[in-house]
């Protein structure tokens, strides 16, 4: 005759809740030991996961078997960043396990500051997530100072002004005080403001006329895209 204590197989506990786990271990004569938590994308909060000894193993009865229960999947709390400049934002974001993009927008708020987030803080979600931030350029611009364009080669003049968002109507002057294709004035003057794509006129030298050449001429450009 055997004298070592009864030996009884160890259930299968996988999937089953932790209470239900706890109830099938005593109805085979056995106990329940170490419980340890772990969190998994695959299993919901309080299911068994793990088990040793494994499930058919032969122990004696009135053993321990140990336990490893999900905690659900991980999650991490959104940083609330509405407010924030951007680099103060992207190193809370990212601090938190989180990724980052960024989209900009014209708006009122200071230019860098962050007016938007997508998910929202507070959110849980899963680590590595990408949070997208909605990043403000600054108030859209409704008025364009003119710049001085005076003394300027007509090309070098057009430029600047189309550059600042400007139409640009040439008109020539002969005259012989001043190398030809230089501006030699302009309408409006430099400093005022004016909305954007208004007209700006520059009055570009040409050598003086000869006998029956035409008067002034002028054409019209326009601003850059």
């Amino acid at each position: 005759m055997s004298s070592g204590k009864p030996k009884v197989d160890t259930p299968s506990l996988i999937g089953k809740k932790k209470d239900e786990a706890i109830l099938v271990l005593g109805q085979a004569g056995l106990k329940l030991g170490e419980v340890t938590d772990e969190f998994s994308s695959s299993a919901e909060e309080g299911v068994v996961i793990g088990q040793e000894p494994d499930s058919g193993s032969r122990v004696e009865e009135n053993s321990t078997v140990d336990l490893v229960v999900s905690k659900g999947e991980e999650t991490v709390a959104v940083p609330d960043v509405v407010g924030k400049t951007y680099s103060e934002a992207s190193s809370a974001l990212l601090g938190a396990g989180l990724r980052v993009s960024k989209r900009s927008e014209f708006n009122d708020a200071p230019k860098e500051q962050v007016v938007g987030q997508e998910p929202a803080g507070g959110s849980k979600v899963s680590p590595d997530t990408m949070i997208t931030l909605t990043v403000s350029s600054g108030p859209k611009e409704t008025s364009v100072p003119v710049p001085a364009v005076t003394g300027f080669p007509k090309d070098v003049a057009t430029n600047m002004l189309r550059n600042r968002g400007l139409n640009v109507l040439v008109q020539t002057q002969p005259t012989d005080n001043t190398d030809p294709d230089i501006v030699i004035g302009q309408e409006p003057l430099p400093g005022e403001v004016v909305a954007p794509g208004s007209t700006i006129t520059i009055l570009v030298a040409e050598p003086p006329l000869e006998e029956d050449q035409p008067p002034v001429t002028s054409t019209t450009t326009p601003p850059e895209e």
